[in-house]
């Protein structure tokens, strides 16, 4: 079994159900997260996720505007009747207090996740005294979004990966959750200005794009574009991932440990560093980190990778990063724990001028407590200007999601708490700078 698109109508098929379904409440009932990735491992809690009639019940993603088909797990047994949810590939556990599922390929791209549950109701209306009987109920979840992903950008007359994006040829971009309707695809330009090198983004025309589907687009453009920055598409929810042009071997390509951007090859160097590898997944970061003067080495020839980096240290990455020039004239910072003469006082001072940091509410900045991933993207976000939309929750999920749905990330997978290391430093940093 597979999950499918199906429309059960259980009044009719199973004559022992009421004609309508009725409108559970949710109460009690939580979602792990409500944008999601595919693949991404969703986790649902609750006090009754099964219903009494445990072979009815059924999980669907209903599209926000009502309007297309409801996408559910499970297939419907029209000999036994019942929903068979026993072999669905995305379904890893349901039981009564939990449910966990992937995120499929194909979903609307802003939809409402439900259960279908069925239980006894007592049906008085005929005055006649009452009768229990099954009624299937919407047991609404809450409001989801999708986040496209790109896999591959193909020449459509050579089914091979795509080379350049040039007037008159036709694509094909593979993928997952690019929506139903037409949106917007953009071309990046790597672009150097002063110390800073950034993307800028252009916008194919939508009468260029010949289909647009779930998993697929087609399109044809009517000029050439400039490709060293990427290629990434909105499903009106956000922007895909970046798919980054590969130097070495001149194709559009998914795969970010082997990415190497007009950034990181420009120089010509490769890492000198003993214990970074030329073909180390964070070895274009950590070169171009070293180019820009924006993180050195140690005296031994170690750049020492996995070593945490604390907060003092990452404002002044990230300032230095940015091509802030410090012309401190002394003064206060405001924190009870900063060395007014100490080296990374001016970076401070600057910092809470410009409202990069706040600190803590003891007035500390703790500048030798290791930075935490949550803090340094709030931190790397703010110092750059990177502007985040609003997002419901902790106050560090605007620019988590803005990092996990742009590609700022090394790894989606990360613990918001753990201190930061110093290759991850450099990639963020790198990564903002390069699609700002």
């Amino acid at each position: 079994m597979h999950l499918s698109k199906i429309t059960i109508n259980f009044g009719s098929v199973l004559i022992l159900l009421a004609a309508s379904a009725s409108i559970a409440s949710a109460s009690g009932i939580t979602m792990s997260s409500k944008q999601w990735h595919v693949g991404d491992e969703i986790t649902v809690t609750g006090d009754d996720l099964e219903g009494q009639y445990v072979k009815l019940k059924r999980l669907c993603f209903s599209p926000a505007t009502n309007a297309g088909d409801v996408t559910c797990f499970g297939t419907w047994d029209a000999v036994n009747k019942v929903v068979d949810n026993a072999d669905d590939p995305y379904l890893k556990r349901w039981e009564r207090e939990i449910l966990v599922f992937d995120v499929p390929p194909t979903l609307p791209v802003n939809g409402t996740l439900k259960l279908m549950l069925t239980n006894d109701v007592q049906d008085c209306s005929d005055g006649g005294g009452c009768i229990t009987l099954p009624e299937e109920q919407d047991v609404v979840i809450g409001d989801f979004s999708v986040i496209p992903h790109i896999d591959e950008v193909l020449d459509a007359s050579s089914g091979l990966p795509a080379t350049a994006i040039t007037a008159g040829n036709k694509y094909e971009i593979k993928g997952s959750l690019f929506g139903s309707e037409k949106q917007k695809i953009f071309f990046g330009k790597v672009t150097s200005g002063g110390a800073s090198t950034y993307i800028t983004w252009q916008q194919l025309s939508m009468m260029d794009i010949t289909s647009w589907s779930d998993q697929d687009i087609i399109f044809q453009p009517s000029t050439s574009y400039d490709i060293s920055g990427g290629l990434k598409i909105n499903n009106t929810v956000s922007d895909s991932n970046i798919l980054m042009k590969s130097d070495s071997e001149n194709i559009l390509s998914s795969n970010s440990s082997l990415m190497t951007s007009s950034v990181s090859s420009s120089s010509g160097q490769a890492t000198t560093f003993s214990d970074v590898a030329s073909n180390d997944p964070y070895a274009p970061a950590i070169q171009w980190a070293k180019a820009q003067g924006v993180l050195q080495g140690y005296p031994d020839g170690t750049f020492k990778p996995n070593n945490v980096v604390n907060r003092a240290e990452f404002l002044k990455i990230v300032l230095g990063a940015k091509g802030t020039k410090m012309s401190d004239t002394g003064g206060k910072s405001g924190f009870n724990d900063v060395d007014e003469n100490g080296w990374y006082a001016p970076y401070v001072r600057y910092a809470k001028a410009q409202g990069i940091i706040q600190g803590y509410p003891d007035e500390t900045f703790r500048p030798n407590q290791a930075v935490s991933f949550a803090e340094a993207l709030k931190m790397a976000y703010a110092a750059l200007g990177v502007a985040t939309p609003d997002a419901s929750g902790e106050w560090y999920q605007r620019y988590l999601q803005h990092a996990k749905s742009n590609g700022i990330l090394f790894s989606n997978n990360v613990d918001v708490g753990s201190g930061m290391t110093r290759k991850d430093v450099v990639w963020i940093v790198w990564k903002l700078m390069l699609s700002h």
